[in-house]
C-alpha cells in the first residue's frame, strides 16, 4: 500500500511515533527494524512491544515494555502471543493482520468499564529485509480523545474496534 493511508493517530503519542515511522520509510516498502532509534522513541518506550512474525505465521515478543509487563502482570518477552490467554490475546492481537496486509499504520479504540485501550500497530521489515516486525503502541486513557490532524484508521470505530477483512 502507498503512503496514502491518512491515518495519524489519536493521541499526541500516535501521532508522534507515526511521523517517526514515515520519516524512516522508503518510496517503496517498509521501514527496517535496524533503522529503529530506541532514543528517538525514549518518552513512549513503556507503552511499545515488538512483535516478531515468525515463518510459520506466529507471533513472538521482542520486546515488551515495563507498562505492558504490568498491565499483563508478566514479562512476555520472548513468548509467543498464541500462548497467552484470554483478554492479552484480544489486547494485543488487534490490528496485527491489517498492518501486515495494509503496511500503514492503524489504530483504534476499545471501550472498556473504566477506560479506553487506544492502540497503534506499525509494520517494519526485519533488519535482514527478510520477514516482518510490528511495533505495537497500547496506551489505557481515561480523558477524551483528540484525533490530530487525522481520522481512525479506515474500519476501526471510535467506540468499538472492527477491522475490515
Amino acid at each position: 500500500m502507498s503512503g496514502s493511508n491518512s491515518f495519524r493517530g489519536l493521541t499526541g503519542a500516535q501521532s508522534d511515533i507515526i511521523e517517526y515511522w514515515r520519516s524512516l520509510r522508503p518510496p517503496l516498502g517498509l521501514p527496517t527494524r535496524g533503522q529503529l532509534d530506541p532514543g528517538v522513541l525514549r518518552a513512549h518506550l513503556s507503552s511499545i512491544s515488538m512483535i516478531q512474525v515468525e515463518e510459520q505465521g506466529s507471533l513472538r515478543f521482542r520486546f515488551a515494555g515495563s507498562g505492558l509487563r504490568a498491565a499483563l502482570g508478566q514479562d512476555v518477552s520472548g513468548k509467543r502471543l498464541q500462548d497467552l490467554s484470554g483478554a492479552s490475546v484480544d489486547m494485543l492481537s488487534l490490528g496485527i493482520t491489517a498492518a501486515i496486509e495494509r503496511q500503514a499504520p492503524v489504530g483504534g479504540v476499545i471501550e472498556r468499564t473504566r477506560d479506553r485501550q487506544v492502540w497503534l500497530r506499525l509494520p517494519f521489515s526485519g533488519s535482514d529485509g527478510e520477514g516482518l516486525v510490528i511495533l505495537c503502541h497500547d496506551v489505557l486513557v481515561r480523558e477524551e480523545l483528540s484525533q490530530p490532524s487525522g481520522r481512525m484508521s479506515p474500519g476501526m470505530s471510535a467506540t468499538r474496534t472492527s477491522l475490515a477483512a
